[in-house]
């Protein structure tokens, strides 16, 4: 994906309805394509597009598809229940160096 996106290539996963998958839900959409590229990524020359990558392909990517520039933009922010979850590529209030050293001592726990 990320070889020919770089060639020019609109690419626009998205929610087709029950023809195209089984759920019409746009972020089952984006992991199911996420999880298929790294399945088939030890077969390809370019690395796989990050979680960024494709949210904007099936947002202002495939939006642009339909010829529609109005809609499917991603934000730099996002708010659950009028709490900012995510700014500017991050995620405000998250300690991810914590979470990592307790998930990384659980697993040593668990592995000794």
């Amino acid at each position: 994906m990320r070889g020919a996106s770089a060639k020019g290539v609109c690419i626009g996963p998205g929610c087709d309805g029950g023809d195209a998958n089984d759920n019409s839900n746009l972020m089952h959409c984006i992991h199911s394509a996420c999880m298929l590229q790294y399945f088939v990524a030890a077969q390809r020359e370019n690395p796989v597009p990050g979680p960024k990558e494709f949210l904007r392909y099936a947002t202002s990517e495939g939006a642009g598809l339909l010829g529609r520039k109005d809609i499917g933009m991603p934000t730099d922010l996002t708010m659950v229940n009028g709490r900012i979850v995510w700014k500017d590529g991050e995620f405000p209030g998250l300690d991810e160096a914590g979470m990592a050293a307790e998930a990384e001592a659980v697993m040593k726990a668990t592995l000794e």
